[in-house]
């Protein structure tokens, strides 16, 4: 996700929400990183709660449900971020 406001935001108590076409997944504890030129910040395990600069990117770490294959979550990935 990328921050397209012109502040700098914070994003604090993430919340899942799947749609009918989403995937089934709780929030991972730790699980929100920022882009700081080519890594994802802080590395291995993420923060609860960060801060985002206008044009910067984030993103947010899921555990998908145990009904899907690894092939599955591809196809779905695929499908929707092309």
């Amino acid at each position: 996700m990328r921050n397209e406001t012109l502040e700098c935001i914070a994003v604090r108590d993430p919340k899942w929400k799947s749609g009918p076409a989403g995937i089934r997944g709780t929030l991972r504890s730790l699980s929100l990183q920022l882009k700081l030129g080519k890594d994802w910040c802080p590395q291995g395990t993420g923060v609860d709660q960060i801060h985002v600069p206008s044009g910067e990117m984030l993103r947010l770490w899921i555990e998908p449900g145990t009904e899907y294959q690894t092939e599955q979550l591809e196809r779905i990935c695929h499908r929707t971020f092309r």
